[in-house]
């Protein structure tokens, strides 16, 4: 379809149906305890964050994105466009130290029920874990459905 508005009838069909795996792979990323800890265990920002690297690769992989790891400094998923021209989506998966004196536990993540609809609590959800989720849901929804990129993502 040369027509992008032709494509978010698939991708709104797209997004409904995987609301559920993006919920899922959410809360494994923010079970996950990322709070950096320069070189601990030989990682550039500790062995919490190279968890949650780790993860967020794993989930790239089985979407059929191609990863780049920059020694655990930072990483990236990517979906190839047509040319060498790129675009990037910025986040981060560390969270700051937890602290005390909160209504949940800040590595058990749930879904609570709001006026809104709901939503999942859990350390990072919010910043920054749930929008790059959201970020790497995308690249992984224009894959499966095979939308032509011009650049790269």
């Amino acid at each position: 379809m040369d027509n992008y508005k032709g494509w978010l009838p698939k991708i709104k069909e797209w997004v409904e149906a995987n609301k559920q795996n993006y919920m899922d792979d959410l809360m494994s990323i923010v079970s996950i305890k990322s709070v950096a800890q320069p070189g601990q265990g030989g990682y550039a920002m500790g062995e919490g964050c190279a968890k949650v690297l780790d993860r967020a690769f794993e989930l790239a992989k089985s979407f059929g994105l191609d990863t780049e790891n920059d020694d655990y400094y930072c990483g990236s998923a990517i979906y190839r466009g047509s040319t060498d021209d790129e675009v990037a989506i910025v986040g981060h998966l560390d969270v700051v130290p937890e602290g005390d004196g909160w209504d949940y536990e800040p590595y058990k993540p749930v879904y609570v029920e709001t006026e809104l609809g709901g939503e999942i609590v859990g350390r990072g959800s919010n910043d920054n874990k749930g929008p790059s989720m959201a970020a790497l849901y995308a690249l992984r929804c224009l894959k499966e459905l095979g939308v032509p990129l011009r650049h790269t993502a």
